[in-house]
Parts: C-alpha cells; sequence; structure tokens
C-alpha cells in the first residue's frame, strides 16, 4: 500500500523536477501535488461505498425479478473494517428495503468484531430512528460457528491487507473458513471491499506466508476466563527447548490468512466493481511503476 501511495505520486512529481522553474517554485508545486493526492485520497472511501451501492442495487434487482425476498438483506463480515462498516449503512439507507439483518464473527484472539458490531449499533440508532421504518438484527457469532452464521446470507463481506497479482486475498484470519462456509452452506456471493493500492507487483511476497503473533494473546482469553488448563499449556511452553523434555507445545496465533483467488465474486474499489483479470493488470501496472522509480536503488 506504501509502494502504491508513492506510485501514484511519482509521475506528477518527476514532471515538476525536470521544468526549468526557481527552486522556491518548484518545490511549491510539488508540496501541492502532495496536497492534491492527500484530498484525492479523502474521497477514497466514498468511492468505494457508492460503487458497493451499485452493485447492491443491480444484485437486489436481479434477486427481485428472479421471485427473491424484496424486503431484506443479510450480510456476514468480521474483524472490523471502518469501509465496511459504513458501506453497509450507507448502501441499506440507500436501498428500498426495511430489514438489515448483520452477522459478525467476533474475530480472536483480540475480538475486533465485537468493536465493529458496536459502531454498526450506534451509528444505526443515530442514522435510523425507530420512527423511520427501518430495523436492524444484529448477531455476534463465534468463529467457530461460522456455518451457523452463514445460513441465509446474501454477501460475505471481506476487507483485504493485500492483494496478490493473481488476485489471492490476505485478510484477517478466520477469512477463508468463512468464504467457504458461505459458499457451501447459502451460495452467497464473495465481496472484498478495499483500496486498489493494496495491490502488490509480482513478485512481492509469498501467498503462503503468514504472520504469528506469539501465544500471549491467545492464552490472555484462556486466563481471563479461569481456565485451569492454561497454566499447564504456559508450563509446557516455558519447556519446550530444554535438552531434558521430549515434547514440543505450541500455541499459533496467526492474524492473516490467504484466500485464492476463485473465492472472490467481485472487488470493489475505488475505481468500480473489478474482476480478478482488471487486478492482474493494476498488479503489473505497479511492477512497472516500481522498476522505472525504484529498480536501480
Amino acid at each position: 500500500a506504501t509502494l502504491n501511495a508513492f506510485l501514484s505520486l511519482m509521475p506528477d512529481m518527476e514532471e515538476i523536477v525536470h521544468q526549468n522553474l526557481a527552486r522556491k517554485v518548484k518545490w511549491e508545486r510539488l508540496l501541492g501535488v502532495i496536497d492534491y493526492h492527500l484530498d484525492k485520497r479523502k474521497d477514497m472511501p466514498a468511492r468505494i461505498k457508492s460503487a458497493f451501492a451499485e452493485y447492491l442495487r443491480g444484485s437486489l434487482s436481479s434477486r427481485i425479478e428472479r421471485g427473491g425476498d424484496k424486503d431484506s438483506l443479510a450480510i456476514l463480515t468480521l474483524s472490523a473494517s471502518s469501509t465496511i462498516r459504513d458501506s453497509i449503512l450507507n448502501t441499506f439507507a440507500s436501498l428500498p428495503i426495511s430489514h438489515l439483518d448483520v452477522r459478525i464473527l467476533e474475530s480472536r484472539p483480540l475480538c475486533e468484531g465485537v468493536n465493529m458490531a458496536s459502531s454498526i449499533l450506534s451509528e444505526f440508532q443515530t442514522k435510523f430512528p425507530p420512527s423511520s421504518g427501518r430495523d436492524l438484527k444484529l448477531t455476534v457469532y463465534t468463529d467457530a460457528s461460522v456455518a451457523i452464521a452463514s445460513q441465509g446470507v446474501d454477501f460475505l463481506l471481506l476487507g483485504a491487507d493485500r492483494i496478490s497479482v493473481e488476485g489471492s486475498v490476505c485478510n484477517k484470519v478466520g477469512s477463508y473458513p468463512a468464504v467457504l462456509a458461505v459458499k457451501r452452506v447459502s451460495s452467497a456471493s464473495v465481496l472484498v471491499l478495499s483500496e486498489l493500492e493494496k495491490v502488490d507487483a509480482p513478485g512481492s511476497g509469498d501467498v503462503q506466508d503468514y504472520e504469528d503473533n506469539g501465544p500471549r494473546e491467545v492464552m490472555g482469553c484462556w486466563i481471563d476466563g479461569g481456565i485451569k488448563a492454561a497454566q499447564t499449556i504456559g508450563d509446557a511452553l516455558k519447556a519446550t527447548h530444554r535438552d531434558d523434555v521430549n515434547c514440543a507445545v505450541e500455541v499459533k496465533n496467526i492474524y492473516f490468512e490467504w484466500i485464492p483467488p476463485w473465492c472472490t465474486d467481485a472487488f470493489i474499489c475505488e475505481q468500480g466493481v473489478l474482476n480478478t483479470a482488471a487486478i492482474k493488470e493494476k498488479a503489473h501496472q505497479v511492477k512497472l511503476g516500481a522498476d522505472r522509480y525504484f529498480h536501480s536503488l
């Protein structure tokens, strides 16, 4: 994402650098370019929300034509994303439906999904008073009950930490099980809401890399819950690398996982609705830009 942000600046800055201008004037214009791109970035969430609303309107129209439910929308998501949170409620406000069913996986060990649920609830109560004729059913599920949470949903909404050249998506752990559940249980569409700057250049990293953040956060839940066996596991962890111990114990705390390209039905971004072919094209543009400006460094 940082690389993409720089690459969006570079052509405009390069043009100014090569102009025959006084140093002070050139510097002021460079700062002006930076300000312009910063202002442009502020519009990104609004453009993603607009693209999402347009996609849902088309999908709901198709559903109504097929004789489906025309008055409700069921969405499953996980972790916490301000873009997804705002997109859900803004789109609901623009649709001719009265009932919104939002299901959120709690997303252990830090339970960001609970924060997401709280934000959606507070914002819904502000935007839609009881007299509005709109109602919300908000349900927080444990991660392990994702198959139950998937029953009857229309869409699974995911964010993205990274997007590979082939369209694989790196997102909060639990995303892949959620995809498999909705595809099997409800045949729901999987939508990735993300800025295009999350797209990697080809060869940027191995999609099998997993970030492990150690056992402390996971075990903290056990200790706070009064699970007595947590002490036994903790002692075994400390002894695992001793020469006189013949058993190894690990507690994994994986933050992100990769979702294969076939899982995603559409990428919703600031440029509209894209498919994997468009993502691949964007990735190659990133590679060309990176090679041009940074290859010699």
